[in-house]
């Protein structure tokens, strides 16, 4: 469990799985992924992975309470709080966040609050009750700009069993694709 850590500066990675508070933390024995009100203030360039709070998450997760702000550039599977979240069989929560982060990057996946929410397994009717949720979460991304076609105010790319549930985002939010060539 993390609580109640806050960070703030720059940080440019040649990597993936980069986060303001964690790059990656995988399944345990340990416990769930439990990060409760923490902050990250700055910008974060990197190859993939990336989110203002974790880059990638596998496992259990509980994200509550976390805001982030700044920037983060050239990462494919990026968002404003959570880059990947790759859950188990036990339910996924991100509850009561906040990110005002501009995100412009080269590749899929790019969402408000996070990049990607999957779940490991198949997507049968029994998962159904095991699946992620992101609820009462605000977008207020100023920029969410991508140059391939999987993004989103919210969530960039999610998994058909995950849902949303009085989730906001700022009506001006500039949500444009930028095309390649």
């Amino acid at each position: 469990t993390i609580y109640r850590c806050a960070a703030s500066g720059s940080i440019d990675s040649e990597s993936t799985n980069v986060g303001g508070i964690i790059g990656a933390t995988g399944a345990s024995s340990y416990g769930d992924n439990n990060i409760y009100e923490c902050s990250w203030a700055g910008d974060i360039a990197s190859k993939g992975r990336t989110g203002g709070i974790a880059g990638y998450i596998e496992g259990a997760i509980s994200t509550t309470d976390c805001y982030t702000s700044g920037t983060i550039r050239e990462s494919a599977w990026a968002g404003g709080i959570l880059g990947w979240c790759k859950g188990s069989i036990d339910t996924g929560i991100i509850s009561k966040c906040y990110s005002t982060m501009n995100i412009t990057q080269k590749g899929n996946g790019i969402g408000g609050i996070i990049g990607a929410f999957d779940k490991n397994g198949s997507s049968t009717a029994a998962d159904n009750a095991n699946r992620g949720t992101v609820r009462k979460c605000i977008a207020w991304n100023g920029k969410i700009d991508a140059t391939a076609n999987i993004a989103g105010a919210v969530i960039g790319a999610s998994a058909l069993q995950n849902t949303l549930e009085d989730c906001w985002r700022k009506s001006d939010m500039n949500t444009g694709f930028t095309p390649t060539d």
